[in-house]
């Protein structure tokens, strides 16, 4: 009987002990013409959560106000709260980028922002150059 005590006493001690892992996330950002898309993925790429403005009943032209950006962007921290999130890093797509700024500026307030990534933003092969004059 004691030799059980004894184990459970040092299990016990030893699950306090542990340390938890601060583990990375990735929000992604998309912004379309006509909505506003965030994703919350593991740094495999797994996604855990996502929503987007016309989840929240935001409909037609709506949607893709700022007004439904910033409510949507405040649910979605709201959630991120409920995972424990500590830090993050950022990707924002699409044709509305400027559009995630507000959003992306309460996830700074909230969030320890590790990255901040525009992907496809420089063209491949930069600007077309001028037809040369004919002589």
């Amino acid at each position: 009987m004691k030799s059980k005590k004894i184990t459970r006493k040092l299990t016990h001690q030893t699950n306090l002990t542990k340390k938890t892992k601060v583990k990375n996330y990735i929000v992604h950002i998309r912004g379309t013409l006509n909505n506003m898309i965030f994703s919350l993925t593991d740094l495999k790429g797994k996604t855990l959560y996502n929503t987007s403005c016309g989840s929240w009943n935001y409909s037609g032209s709506r949607k893709a106000s700022t007004f439904a950006t910033r409510d949507t962007g405040n649910h979605f921290k709201e959630k991120l709260r409920t995972f424990h999130v500590k830090n993050i890093h950022i990707v924002i797509a699409g044709v509305r980028r400027f559009a995630a700024k507000k959003a992306v500026s309460t996830l700074c307030r909230t969030f320890e922002v590790l990255s901040i990534h525009y992907p496809n933003q420089l063209p491949h092969n930069g600007c077309r150059k001028k037809k040369k004059q004919r002589k």
